[in-house]
């Protein structure tokens, strides 16, 4: 007797004769029955050619030689037919003798397992003896499908080699030496052309609804085979490109199913349809499509680029402009009457410009560019409104036009600056990131209230505040050179590493609102200063390795005011304090252990040190519950933080300070070990250790690095005096406000 289990049911081994799933054979089956129907389709276009009584007026005295040319053809594709035909079928029997087969040995495994239960004996031997009987039909299933696939292959490799042949390898030779000439085949080219223009006025007439057009299953067919026949032809888009943003509403009124969904067959045009004018767009042959487009075709183009399969698809030149053409007008229409389908197409376009990338340059770059990124911000937020009646008046809340920040924010990072220079990308890439600064700004001191409805606007989703703050890190130094009060624009630095480069300015109000707005948060103001601290050290080795005339330290010291007065306006209490100073703490560590600086120049400079490396006095060994400096600083409950003395926070900061400094001075290579005491440096970083602050206090706040540099009529510093490094600790900590 088997062992039965405790509920009395003794569980029988599982097999799986019929392996395998029938749904990819039925792919297997739908793409055989597509080739069949491409086949079968020129076979009857060449017949019906050669059959044309015209055909003498378009090729002259060459009719003869093209008939005699092609002739052989339509056999040889009908033999081609019969092959893909014997195909499909002997996957489609196999597909089916695969369902069959499941479903009977499914049954059978059921019914032993109900035997199981009283009569157990002798059952897991019939169940294996089925299981092999099973497993020797799939076996002579396999094989019956092998050998006629291999029939049908055999047959059209017959037909491919004919195929080869010279005459039709070479089709102008064969006309010729069949006694035709090459100049009358231009007739040709001219019959073509009217062709492709009858089929898309019975394309339009269908879509426009006209009474007697082509049905939608006959449409189908016929733009799939347009777009087989004429997708690569530039003048066939001049006459269909109009077109394409029409199909998702047409196939919807005809074709939609109860969930709101199209049919696999339609999908697969759009599909096909939209591969194809991501193909054209990228060949410039949808320029001027976006522009003539209505509301209705704008969200219809915007499904179809969707269905192209990404971005990417349309490429870096004309293409990506195709999509920030669609995303620009998109964004900027006001009258639409369905909601919904606007802003699933408003994130269709917006998403397939993010994954292009230059689509989002160029379109941030634009004339326009201010305007799209301040029309994203405002209707990416809620509005409560205070509306009069007669009787008095009410609050109403009006929900954002734009309902999904996320694709917004990933728009907005896209145009981030990649690499400083003074290309035109470069230059298109800072102009975009001036364009932004320059919407956040105004939306930072945006006020849609009239004085009958006042309206009080919502804060901005936390996506679209962090993409703000990403463009205040990549563009740290355009907004250090603002706080020198120059004239705002774009400018060409021509001094400091990777000079020349482009580089933006904003006037002090503009800098203020943007810093405002992306900042509002306090917690976000207290990291972005931290980070700005932590990148000193980037900005301390270019000063000393190239000299004043790339000293960007003071600068970078007024953005640390700038962003302090964000700070200080926040006017928290002190658990609040406690917290973004916490925030603060946590972003230098961060830097210190290995994060990346934006230092000047586009170029992620910056330090990599370890806790295992300077900061490990400060963490202990590890850190412990009540230990050590480490874990009160960086704890954000704000409980240890509030315990932990101002002053000796403010001289923590202040070695902080003097250890970048150091450390920015070692890197440019003009400070070297052998100028340190003895412990200082460890496996090229800066200890802050008591060796270190002894030789800082003796030498190393007095250590002045390198010869004056030649002047430079950019310079900041017009002296071009070598500066200490206690000189750079003190602008720092000046504009840290530390005692």
């Amino acid at each position: 007797m088997k062992p039965i289990d405790p509920d009395g049911t003794t569980t029988l081994p599982t097999y799986d004769p019929w392996d395998g799933d029938p749904a990819q054979f039925d792919t297997v089956v739908a793409n055989l029955v597509k080739r069949e129907g491409d086949v079968t389709e020129v076979r009857l276009g060449i017949a019906s050619l050669l059959a044309d009584p015209n055909l003498s007026l378009w090729l002259g005295r060459s009719a003869d030689a093209f008939r005699n040319t092609l002739g052989p053809l339509p056999a040889m594709l009908d033999q081609m037919t019969s092959a893909y035909t014997d195909a499909a079928d002997a996957v489609r029997a196999y597909a089916q003798a695969l369902r069959d087969g499941k479903a009977a040995f499914a049954k059978v495994q059921s019914n032993l397992q109900a035997q199981a239960s009283t009569t157990p004996d002798g059952l897991s031997t019939l169940l294996a003896s089925q299981a092999s009987d099973a497993s020797a039909e799939h076996d002579t299933a396999k094989r019956t499908c092998a050998n006629k696939l291999a029939v049908a292959d055999q047959d059209l490799r017959g037909v491919a080699a004919k195929l080869a042949a010279t005459s039709f390898n070479d089709f102008d030779a064969a006309i010729v030496a069949n006694g035709g000439s090459l100049a009358d085949l231009a007739g040709l080219a001219s019959m073509g052309m009217d062709r492709y223009n009858a089929q898309v006025d019975a394309v339009r007439s269908a879509l426009a609804g006209d009474k007697g057009a082509i049905p939608p299953d006959v449409l189908s067919t016929e733009v799939e085979n347009m777009l087989n026949a004429y997708g690569g032809n530039p003048d066939f888009w001049v006459a269909f490109g109009p077109l394409v943003g029409k199909f998702p509403a047409y196939l919807l009124s005809h074709d939609r199913l109860p969930d709101g969904s199209l049919p696999p067959a339609d999908q697969a045009l759009l599909t096909q349809l939209g591969q194809a004018a991501a193909k054209a767009a990228d060949a410039g042959s949808m320029a001027s499509v976006v522009a003539a487009s209505s509301v209705s075709d704008l969200l219809g183009l915007s499904t179809v680029v969707a269905a192209a399969g990404g971005g990417q698809a349309f490429g870096k030149g004309p293409g990506a402009m195709f999509l920030s053409d669609l995303v620009t007008k998109l964004v900027n229409t006001n009258t639409y009457s369905d909601p919904i389908s606007y802003n699933t197409a408003l994130t269709q376009a917006l998403q397939a410009a993010a994954e292009n990338g230059d689509a989002v340059r160029l379109a941030l770059s634009s004339a326009e560019g201010q305007q799209l990124a301040t029309e994203l911000l405002q209707g990416s937020v809620s509005l409560k409104e205070q509306v009069g009646t007669v009787g008095g008046s009410y609050t109403n809340t009006v929900g954002p036009k734009f309902t999904d920040p996320a694709a917004i924010s990933a728009f907005l990072n896209a145009g981030l600056m990649g690499k400083r220079g003074s290309d035109p990308v470069a230059m298109q890439e800072i102009q975009a990131a001036l364009n932004v600064v320059r919407a956040a700004a105004a939306f930072h001191g945006w006020d849609p209230s009239d004085p009958s409805m006042p309206a009080e606007v919502g804060p901005l989703p936390e996506s679209i505040t962090q993409a703000l703050i990403h463009f205040a890190s990549n563009n740290s130094l355009d907004l250090a050179l603002s706080t020198q009060g120059s004239s705002d624009g774009l400018s060409t630095v021509q001094y400091g590493p990777n000079a020349p480069f482009y580089n933006f300015t904003v006037t002090q109000d503009e800098l203020k609102s943007f810093l405002s707005l992306a900042l509002a948060d306090p917690k976000n103001a207290a990291a972005y200063r931290g980070w700005l601290q932590g990148s000193y050290t980037g900005l301390v080795q270019a000063a000393i390795q190239d000299g004043p005339k790339s000293d960007w330290t003071q600068p970078y010291s007024q953005l640390i005011i700038a962003t302090q007065a964000v700070i200080d306006k926040q006017q928290l209490d002190a658990a609040g304090h406690a917290d973004a100073m916490a925030a603060n703490h946590v972003m230098v560590f961060n830097m210190l252990t290995g994060a990346l600086g934006n230092a000047p120049g586009g170029e992620a400079l910056g330090i990599a040190q370890t806790v295992d490396g300077f900061l490990q006095p400060l963490a202990g060994s590890p850190p412990t519950t009540d230990g050590g400096l480490l874990h009160q600083l960086f704890d954000q409950s704000h409980t240890a933080t509030v315990a932990l003395g101002t002053h000796q926070d403010d001289i923590n900061q202040i070695q902080h300070m003097q250890v970048l400094v150091a450390q920015g001075a070692l890197d440019s290579g003009r400070l070297t070990p052998d100028m340190l005491s003895p412990g200082v440096v460890v496996d090229g970083k800066v200890q802050d250790n008591t060796a270190f602050q002894t030789w800082y206090g003796t030498l190393g706040s007095k250590l002045v690095l390198g010869p004056p540099a030649p002047p430079h009529p950019d310079a900041l510093d017009k002296a071009l005096t070598p500066r200490s490094l206690q000189e750079y600790v003190n602008e720092f900590t000046n504009a840290l406000e530390l005692h």
